[in-house]
């Protein structure tokens, strides 16, 4: 176990750029880590900087959970003290090494979306990603029992439920797909295979219930990781969000406030191309698995510790947006 303890002022907000490249780094060196932010702060700005330091993470302890215990120390704690430039240079070699270099070998396999096939790789996209999120619902029960130890929810086992959810969404085979959307269907599905990898102890601890792995922590952590190997950016957003990373922009809002009109199609999404981008918003109903957390009674208290909203079967929960740059 690689102990680091990092201070790079008497604010612990200065560790958040370096933090993250420290777990990216665990990350993609498999090197276990814990990273300790010691900081002569209050019990009530600690409180914010790991909040803002866990959100910045894109919640670490989620995504990299496997790799990576994080912890952390009030005033008084054990410190070693880094001086600001000392911290910054530290930073960009480990930026360069951990996010630019294996950022350009991903997104070298991947392919660019063309205007003409902008909407059909668009639509596809979220098919995967609402196919993934419902295998991941549907799977709750064997994920969150305590008494099995291997669930035999493996990256390979969710990728072929995956694909058949996609054949039975879309009437297409994944591999007949043209070329270049087949590329980055792929590539979305390798995204999700990683998402379920990376959270396999988690999914298999034995002796615990509630795991937390559902299907919004499965898109965020999917879309994360596609966001950094292909710059297609998906997001889960609704106007009764849970997590401010999934609050609508103004764009989304437009489009959800259009799914909520009377008498609007079900399931018809909508795209357009903004600038040098094509967004794509695809709308997801609430289903019988999802009323555990989102169902009734309205206000009640969830596994995750959450207020229930209080929807029914069918009810519009949001969307999957989509957004890439088309060449």
């Amino acid at each position: 176990m690689c102990f680091l303890v990092l201070q790079a002022s008497d604010n612990a907000v200065d560790a958040v750029p370096c933090e993250q490249i420290l777990f990216l780094f665990s990350f993609f060196s498999k090197i276990p880590m814990t990273i300790v932010a010691a900081g002569k702060v209050s019990d009530r700005r600690y409180k914010l900087n790991r909040a803002i330091i866990g959100f910045t993470a894109c919640l670490h302890n989620r995504i990299f959970s496997k790799h990576v215990r994080h912890a952390g120390i009030r005033s008084g704690g054990t410190e070693m003290k880094f001086s600001i430039l000392k911290t910054f240079v530290a930073c960009a070699v480990l930026f360069s090494f951990v996010i630019i270099i294996p950022a350009v070998v991903c997104m070298a396999d991947c392919k660019s979306v063309s205007r003409e096939q902008a909407e059909e790789t668009a639509r596809y996209i979220a098919d995967v990603i609402v196919a993934g999120r419902g295998i991941v619902a549907s799977n709750q029960g064997i994920i969150n029992d305590p008494q099995k130890g291997d669930k035999g929810f493996t990256p390979e086992k969710v990728a072929e439920q995956i694909r058949a959810k996609f054949k039975e969404m879309t009437g297409t085979d994944v591999s007949s797909l043209p070329p270049d959307i087949r590329a980055v269907v792929d590539q979305v599905i390798n995204a999700a295979m990683m998402s379920v990898k990376m959270n396999q102890k988690r999914i298999n601890e034995k002796g615990r219930g509630y795991k937390g792995y559902i299907p919004a922590v499965f898109g965020r952590e999917t879309g994360q990781i596609l966001k950094g190997r292909c710059n297609i950016f998906i997001k889960q957003t609704t106007f009764k969000y849970r997590n401010a990373y999934n609050q609508p922009d103004a764009f989304e809002k437009k489009v959800l406030k259009k799914f909520e009109e009377p008498g609007y199609p079900k399931g018809r999404g909508v795209g357009e191309f903004v600038d040098n981008d094509y967004r794509y918003l695809q709308p997801i109903y609430i289903k019988k698995a999802c009323l555990k957390c989102h169902g009734e009674p309205k206000g009640s208290i969830d596994p995750a510790g959450r207020k229930r909203e209080g929807y029914k079967v069918g009810d519009l929960r949001g969307a999957i947006s989509v957004k890439f740059p088309v060449k």
